[in-house]
């Protein structure tokens, strides 16, 4: 399955081990290197001498979910060889057109900047607070392209992101299941099961299922798409099942979510394609957090707004 329940910060000290075995897997490959901020998680990184970084998030949060401790070793030495293979595959803008209309992949990622100096500004507008970029899929990592290696693509950046989109709609969903009060799940090892979202009438005719009032969903992290197909009696308690669901995964310190939330939100998809913001969580200023649902137009046309008696 594609959720993994870590145990949060529990094991300051797993940074500290996990930064010491990518450097120890480095050294081996004659790549000097030095451990930083490892007192905060969320901040914790390997350095090369070159100035490349390795953020240690993921990772840890990734290790702490195998139940042997002892496999770590192994594990970090596949995520090292993989990410350095990564280095010397060509580039998605050295590929020739056909090398990549099998590696391009559309992908859903937070509106937000993160500090990372991947430059998203030709990202497409999804929803609200979600834009639309492009990766390259290669056979042991996925890396994001940057506005710079998308403008010299032997492609149009039309056809890249027409590209992207079929290859994602077409990555498979291994799972598909019914988490509390009914709300669904669709997820799997796909790292774009989320993304599968830019086409939501494709999975509508696939593992959804038929939804002539639309559908209400969220995107977390990456590997779970979860929703609810709205119903005229009971769509204002559906709407705010997904909510509640999506904020306990959000809010939930010792939650993993692989490669970071997407979004903490909830969105409505009409039947003919608009995709509005439906309801999420509010903070105030004295940190104090709310959870809200406002039916947008395009729920109007398709389901009652006012309460039925």
């Amino acid at each position: 399955m594609g959720v993994i329940m870590g145990p949060g910060n529990r094991e300051p000290g797993d940074v500290l081990d996990v930064g010491v075995l990518i450097r120890r897997e480095l050294a081996a490959h004659g790549i000097e290197s030095h451990l930083e901020q490892a007192d905060d998680l969320e901040t914790a990184k390997v350095i090369e001498a070159s100035g490349k970084e390795w953020f240690l998030w993921n990772l840890v949060h990734r290790l702490r979910g195998q139940e042997d401790r002892d496999a770590w070793p192994d594990t970090v030495h596949r995520h090292v060889d993989s990410m350095l293979e990564s280095r010397i595959q060509p580039q998605a803008e050295q590929m020739s057109p056909e090398e990549l209309r099998g590696c391009l992949r559309s992908r859903l990622v937070a509106d937000v900047d993160d500090g990372t100096p991947t430059d998203l500004s030709y990202g497409r507008p999804f929803a609200p607070g979600i834009i639309e970029v492009l990766c390259a899929d290669y056979p042991h990592s996925v890396t994001t392209l940057g506005r710079g290696h998308v403008e010299e693509l032997p492609l149009g950046i039309d056809e890249a992101f027409d590209i992207g989109r079929a290859n994602t709609v077409a990555e498979p969903v291994d799972e598909s299941f019914e988490a509390a009060d009914g709300v669904r799940i669709l997820t799997g090892d796909s790292l774009f099961v989320a993304s599968k979202a830019i086409d939501i009438a494709a999975l509508v005719g696939g593992p959804i299922g038929p939804a002539p009032h639309g559908l209400a969903f969220a995107l977390p992290n990456r590997s779970l798409l979860l929703y609810q197909v709205l119903s005229a009696e009971d769509w204002i308690q559906q709407t705010a099942e997904l909510v509640q669901l999506v904020e306990s995964m959000v809010a939930d310190p010792e939650y993993f979510h692989p490669g970071g939330v997407v979004s903490d939100a909830a969105y409505y998809w009409a039947p003919d394609g608009r995709i509005d913001l439906l309801g999420g969580r509010h903070i105030d200023e004295d940190g104090e957090t709310s959870l809200w649902i406002s039916p947008p137009d395009s729920l109007a046309d398709y389901l009652p707004v006012e309460p039925q008696e």
